[in-house]
């Protein structure tokens, strides 16, 4: 029989929320693709901590993890029958903006089109167009969306300078400091290159 998965330990960690109700669930079953997986609950994160004790839950209860950010991928990635964790309601803030090299900061449930008003009101614009301007940052990043200007801009990878996150150990990285995991990928992608190219 399998094990019974309990939500409210979870729930009692977390700053932000969690969710098991029906209308929660049903609205992350799907995204603009044409799956559909109801999922077993829905996390709304509010910080990293929240993100570290999500992470640790899932991996002592053996619960997939599926990243949500605006749902509007036509893959199908968002979904499945784990936790949906959906950073738009407390992780979507701009955090910084530098006015000398146009680099903005931001939270992964920040919006395409608020971080694009954003950038133009100051002259510049973040220049990856996919098909749907409510998507999220995060999303964009982790599907590496591009649209239908990426063959002169390229796609999202060519503008992002770094990435801050945790892995699945519960570890915080940060794309742009040298570390054990960047030497280990490095090594990997070194050993496997003809299978990449």
């Amino acid at each position: 029989m399998p094990e019974t998965i309990p939500w409210l330990k979870l729930k009692n960690q977390l700053q932000g929320e969690l969710s098991l109700e029906p209308a929660d669930r049903e609205s992350h079953a799907e995204d603009a693709s044409m799956f559909r997986i109801e999922t077993q609950a829905v996390a709304y994160p509010r910080d990293a901590t929240d993100c570290a004790a999500i992470l640790a839950f899932c991996r002592d209860h053996g619960v997939a993890i599926h990243p949500w950010g605006a749902g509007t991928s036509r893959g199908g990635q968002p979904l499945g029958a784990g936790l949906i964790v959906d950073f738009r309601r407390h992780l979507n803030r701009i955090l910084s903006y530098d006015e000398s090299s146009g680099e903005l900061t931001c939270e992964p449930g920040a919006y395409y089109s608020e971080v694009q008003k954003f950038l133009r009101a100051k002259g510049r614009s973040f220049p990856p167009d996919p098909s749907y301007h409510q998507c999220t940052i995060g999303g964009m990043i982790a599907n590496n969306a591009a649209g239908i200007h990426s063959v002169k801009y390229g796609g999202t990878v060519d503008h992002v300078a770094a990435v801050n996150f945790l892995t699945a150990d519960g570890e915080p990285h940060s794309s742009d400091v040298p570390d054990e995991l960047c030497e280990k990928v490095g090594d990997f992608l070194r050993r496997h290159r003809e299978t990449f190219d």
